[in-house]
């Protein structure tokens, strides 16, 4: 409960700060596109997790050891 307390009052502070609006669009964007990046990267996460979980015969694979086919001319 503690760290949530000082996280508010952390949070309180920030914004207490009178940034000049060039600096505050710069860290607005800034955040923005971190947050796209992490958006981008547990997306990422998931899919690998989910591809890790399949079974080996459902990732397309041939348990049989069998050459794969050449693709037609």
């Amino acid at each position: 409960m503690e760290v949530a307390r000082t996280r508010v009052e952390i949070s309180v502070a920030i914004r207490d700060i009178d940034f000049n609006p060039f600096e505050k669009k710069r860290l607005i964007d800034k955040m923005r596109g971190t947050v796209e990046r992490l958006q981008s990267l547990e997306r990422e996460a998931g899919r690998l997790e989910r591809r890790a979980t399949w079974p080996k015969a459902s990732r397309g694979g041939s348990s049989q050891g069998t050459a794969p086919r050449a693709a037609p001319n």
